[in-house]
């Protein structure tokens, strides 16, 4: 087996960048995104899901969406790290609340 080390910084999405993209989709959307991290079935040491769902207060007369969720499953990790595969999932999440936002008649009733 080859030894294991760090990533060179900067060469590969880390933690920091996928804290970053958080901060980033809470501050666009004045909301609070959590990622949450789980096994897929049982006896699969590699297979998870990534659920990533971010919730807001509705804005005074607009239309009630107070949360955002998607997910997505990750079979096999060897060709891409985790946190890379999270920064995926956080870049699809911020274009599902756009499109959610789409969906939504703001005008006044």
């Amino acid at each position: 087996m080859g030894k294991k080390q760090w990533a060179v910084a900067g060469s590969t999405p880390d933690w920091l960048d996928v804290m970053a993209s958080v901060r980033a989709i809470d501050a666009m959307h004045s909301g609070v995104t959590m990622v949450t991290i789980l096994p897929v079935g049982t006896g699969s040491a590699i297979t998870m899901r990534v659920a990533i769902s971010t919730s807001w207060e509705p804005a005074p007369g607009s239309p009630d969406m107070p949360c955002v969720i998607t997910e997505r499953v990750c079979i096999d990790l060897r060709g891409e790290s985790l946190p890379a595969f999270v920064l995926g999932g956080l870049y699809a999440q911020d274009y599902a609340i756009g499109e959610a936002y789409q969906q939504r008649d703001f005008r006044k009733a």
